[in-house]
């Protein structure tokens, strides 16, 4: 596995892949038996790691980049055509936009 430059993003500090393994294979039974026993909570949970998931795919498609892997690579990798891979991670993300009137505390 390749070695990752940049820490990892807050969120994914301390989850082990097997947890993320065994989430989703709970989460895939779940879909299995009845899908509309899913709480409010869960449901919000699944929306958390979704989001969580598509920054993390964004983050280490960026991480791969800089490695130098191609576009063909990157899409291989995720099961999508290269310009399917370059449209949808190619775009450079936009500057955060700063409120000079609010004040961050450490």
């Amino acid at each position: 596995m390749p070695k990752i430059s940049k820490p990892l993003p807050q969120e994914l500090r301390g989850i082990s892949e097997k947890s993320v393994e065994e989430a989703a294979a709970r989460i895939m039974e779940g879909f299995r038996v009845q899908t509309h026993l899913f709480t409010k909570d869960e449901l919000e949970g699944l929306a958390m790691l979704n989001n969580l998931m598509s920054d993390t795919i964004k983050w280490v498609v960026a991480e791969r980049r800089a490695k130098g892997d191609s576009w063909s690579q990157i899409g291989s990798s995720l099961g999508i055509s290269k310009q399917a891979a370059q449209q949808r991670f190619g775009k450079k993300a936009p500057a955060p936009v700063v409120d000079e009137d609010v004040a961050i505390s450490a």
